[in-house]
């Protein structure tokens, strides 16, 4: 966050028919190429697979393009509930659907039987997610840096390279507009709905019980630049590791263990090392999803850092602690898990002050995108 805020009931704004109608049209243009290029693309692909594609979540193919990969346990949640039992399948063998967290799903399961199946849910529940996020993004950019930079940014967003994942069945959506949602609140001085929204956070992904920390400097620094003390209203944002402590009193019910969900991982190959030294290794690693994971987050990592003195501090341990704390489990998912560090569209935004740059890095993003999506919606594991 800028030095020079102003506070947020002196910023002008958008009507929210204007701000909607232009997120709205950006990404029903985004999402029709990428859906063009999944259905192409598994056209074309199909004779060259060995073995049938393996995921059918819907009949409908402009439907299923948006399942894949953990799309299945989060159906297998929604439509079965959770289950302490491993499973035995020889391809997800000892395995469980607690290690997945519960708002998504359970989102899914309630509005399944309205819209003709969890599936269905799931796609309805991570777009509308989606245009909130964007519209969180929006308003939280242009406090600091204005409303032409609050357009790049959701343009930057909606076009990261893996963001067609934003519209999948997965709870990535879910979590970064909750998460947005919470520093919004926290620039408004709504502390409560900042802890709500970081409560739900933390029942979404388990690194949403971090929040709590940028959370902390966010509203320390609001409270110092508006020259006020520190309230005990500041409290409310210790709703954010409730939501953590909540499932896991549920994995303590369901299987005896607390941290079920954090030890089950180990049968995805998740354990913890150095990140600094899953980073290292992945860059040199000969297999060809590692590398790319790692080359694309140090990526990332370094165009924060330089841009770090413009982000501001909570910006700065956000970014840190969303990249690091996955990191540390292994490389596998984190092009995907990259889509929660917000500031990064913010700097992408800052950068593209200058048309010629923001037109290079539209074309750059949107080609490396469509790239992405054909392995994607094709089952292979570069982006998982």
């Amino acid at each position: 966050m800028s030095d020079a805020q102003p506070h947020p009931d002196l910023v002008p704004r958008r009507s929210l028919r204007s701000e909607l109608g232009a997120i709205l049209l950006l990404l029903g243009a985004t999402r029709a190429a990428l859906l063009l290029a999944g259905l192409v693309s598994r056209a074309l692909l199909a004779p060259l697979r060995a073995e049938p594609y393996p995921w059918t979540y819907s009949k409908s193919a402009w439907l299923a393009i948006w399942g894949v990969w953990d799309s299945g346990w989060y159906l297998d949640i929604a439509t079965f509930g959770y289950s302490a039992a491993g499973r035995t399948d020889p391809a997800i063998l000892n395995q469980a659907n607690y290690a997945f967290f519960p708002l998504y799903p359970l989102t899914m399961r309630a509005l399944g039987p309205l819209v003709g199946g969890p599936f269905h849910a799931g796609l309805i529940v991570s777009n509308l997610c989606l245009v909130g996020a964007c519209l969180a993004l929006r308003r939280l950019t242009a406090l600091d840096y204005g409303a032409a930079a609050a357009d790049r940014a959701v343009r930057a967003l909606v076009l990261c390279p893996t963001a067609f994942i934003l519209s999948g069945v997965f709870s990535e959506s879910m979590f970064l507009a909750l998460t947005l949602a919470a520093f919004l609140a926290v620039r408004r001085d709504r502390l409560f709905l900042a802890g709500a929204a970081g409560y739900l956070a933390a029942l979404t992904r388990p690194v949403g019980v971090l929040l709590v920390f940028p959370l902390a400097l966010a509203y320390w620094k609001e409270a110092r630049d508006r020259r006020q003390p520190l309230r005990a209203r500041g409290a409310w944002l210790a709703l954010v590791p409730l939501g953590l402590a909540t499932f896991a009193a549920y994995n303590l019910a369901l299987t005896g263990n607390a941290f079920a969900f954090a030890r089950i991982q180990t049968t995805w190959g998740r354990t913890l090392h150095s990140p600094f030294a899953v980073l290292a290794d992945g860059l040199r690693d000969p297999d060809l999803t590692a590398r790319f994971a790692a080359w694309m987050t140090l990526a990332v990592v370094a165009f924060l850092v330089v841009g770090a003195r413009r982000l501001g501090l909570a910006y700065g341990v956000l970014s840190l602690l969303f990249i690091l704390v996955p990191l540390a489990t292994g490389l596998n998912s984190m092009p995907r898990f990259l889509l929660a560090v917000f500031p990064f569209p913010i700097l992408l935004a800052l950068l593209g002050e200058r048309r010629s740059l923001e037109e290079l890095l539209t074309i750059t993003l949107a080609l490396l995108q469509g790239f992405l999506m054909v392995f994607w919606a094709n089952g292979f594991k570069l982006v998982v």
